[in-house]
């Protein structure tokens, strides 16, 4: 598990690092509230699909329901790329730690780039 540093999308234009991903990735956002938004942008080079999954440690499973699963979750196919679009960050932050948790299905040749956008 590695901690992912966050970069600042800027006007003039800003040179983007990507960091190679665990099966587990946390990353402390430095913006929060309702204005914090941020692109998680993920690569994936390898062979198989990644499945991305972003924990939601603030949501409750609504009364009678038989299934719930607040965390986001989007697939990155083998050879291509997404840009996820976080508009609430808070949804995603640990109380206890302060930290979002970013979980990947595949690792080889998967990097990630996190940039706030506000």
């Amino acid at each position: 598990m590695a901690l992912l540093t966050e970069q600042q999308a800027v006007l003039g234009g800003a040179v983007p690092t990507y960091t190679a991903v665990a099966a587990s990735d946390t990353w402390a956002p430095a913006s929060k509230g309702s204005g914090a938004r941020y692109i998680l942008h993920i690569k994936n080079a390898g062979a198989s699909p990644d499945n991305v999954k972003i924990d939601d440690p603030n949501s409750q499973q609504p009364a009678g329901a038989t299934t719930f699963d607040p965390d986001l979750t989007v697939t990155v196919t083998n050879a291509t790329e997404k840009m996820i679009l976080i508009d609430n960050v808070d949804r995603f932050i640990n109380p206890a730690t302060g930290l979002v948790t970013i979980t990947h299905s595949f690792q080889t040749s998967v990097t990630i780039g996190i940039f706030r956008i506000n």
